[in-house]
């Protein structure tokens, strides 16, 4: 199978990525790619979850809520001979059903959108595309969203000819593709809403998951441009596995180890913190923080705390009385980022005596991280900060 890169719009050139794919692709495209997925034949929709018990307050405006002006996502096509046209959606969490999106109210819905031209031969190819919006997508700061792509029925089946999305799964049965076992926390009916993130909606059918089943978890290759001036902030997990091998070195932030590591595997747990040149130069000092909790006095918008710059953005959602800090640098030039993101990450070194402390500890355990840019380059001081990212030990 072919890969490709292609990006458009002007959304791309000023926005950082949240970092809901960092990792993904390094040190080749596509490297942490499990399967390309689909619900059936016909038209459908396919939205991955971005849960508020993992990522509360990313994206986050003033007016509290979250705030998109761009898509990156994976999609291939069986036969790029034939080019097909896709749409853009997202919605968030309905009010009624939790874990679901709410379809009556569509809060994105970008198309038809060309697939890039027939390659030369035509035959079987993967896109890492993205999609820049003109004006930002705004939702409920305190649901659920949910962000995929409307893909057309397939053309043919004999030979295969249509369009699937790329994504991240627990099944053995990929190999020798790549798949991700989460820890105790991302087993079966444990932490993970319906044991799932990829949520299908086949034309005039009601939402659906995979069934629940040890197997059942996955995840779209999916992230977002921010448009709201706060910075992009993902958990991050190095695992030993071998069957993950873009996890050894750099870590993932898939949703499945990602957000629920097993560190008596060996994981070693992190963070990674995102911006943009059009809001910090590089390189640019960071700041993450480790704490066990939310913020005790609720979240606190930080232009309003005493010595910063009240051109800050975003707030304060973990425990700050009590949280480790760490500074990293932010810098360019990361393989297969674009060319003005200013990325970072931070890996704690997991201890033995750490791993056999959590050990002994009561279920549920969860670590929280918050990432802060630092700009000072006016003589102020003005933080950028990321929401909250919440990775669930044991």
């Amino acid at each position: 199978m072919g890969l490709g890169l292609l990006a458009a719009g002007p959304a791309i050139a000023q926005f950082p990525l949240q970092g809901f794919l960092y990792n993904w692709d390094r040190p080749a495209l596509g490297d942490a790619l499990s399967v390309f997925v689909r619900w059936n034949t016909t038209t459908e929709i396919d939205v991955t979850r971005i849960d508020r018990s993992d990522y509360p307050e990313w994206g986050l405006t003033p007016a509290g809520t979250t705030q998109i002006q761009g898509c990156f996502f994976w999609i291939s096509d069986n036969n790029d001979a034939t080019v097909e046209q896709f749409n853009l959606v997202g919605f968030e969490e309905s009010l009624t059903q939790p874990n679901f999106p709410d379809m009556t109210v569509p809060r994105m819905n970008v198309g038809p959108i060309q697939m890039p031209p027939t390659g030369v031969p035509a035959g079987n190819v993967a896109w890492r595309l993205s999609v820049g919006l003109g004006q930002p997508v705004s939702f409920a700061g305190n649901r659920d969203v949910f962000l995929g792509v409307g893909l057309p029925a397939i053309l043919s089946l004999s030979p295969l000819d249509g369009l699937f999305l790329g994504s991240v799964g627990v099944d053995p049965a990929n190999a020798p593709f790549p798949f991700d076992v989460p820890g105790p926390r991302g087993q079966q009916g444990q932490q993970i809403a319906q044991d799932s993130y990829i949520c299908y909606v086949p034309t005039g059918q009601a939402p659906r998951y995979v069934p629940s089943s040890p197997i059942s978890a996955e995840q779209l290759a999916f992230d977002v441009m921010l448009p709201s001036g706060v910075s992009g902030g993902t958990a991050l997990a190095q695992t030993p596995q071998t069957n993950f091998p873009t996890s050894n070195v750099l870590g993932t932030s898939d949703f499945l180890s990602g957000l629920h590591p097993n560190l008596q595997r060996g994981d070693l747990i992190g963070f990674s913190l995102t911006t943009h040149t059009a809001q910090i130069a590089a390189p640019a000092f960071g700041v993450v923080l480790l704490a066990f909790g939310p913020s005790p006095i609720g979240s606190v918008p930080i232009n309003g705390i005493a010595g910063l710059d009240p051109a800050s953005t975003g707030n304060v959602c973990l425990d700050f009385t009590t949280a480790m800090q760490f500074f990293i640098v932010l810098n360019t030039g990361q393989t297969n980022s674009l060319a003005n993101m200013v990325e970072g990450q931070f890996m704690y070194p997991v201890n033995p005596a750490e791993r056999a402390l959590v050990q002994t500890l009561p279920s549920p355990f969860d670590i929280w991280w918050q990432g802060f840019a630092v700009d000072a380059s006016a003589g102020t001081l003005k933080l950028r900060a990321s929401g909250c990212a919440i990775q669930h030990i044991k």
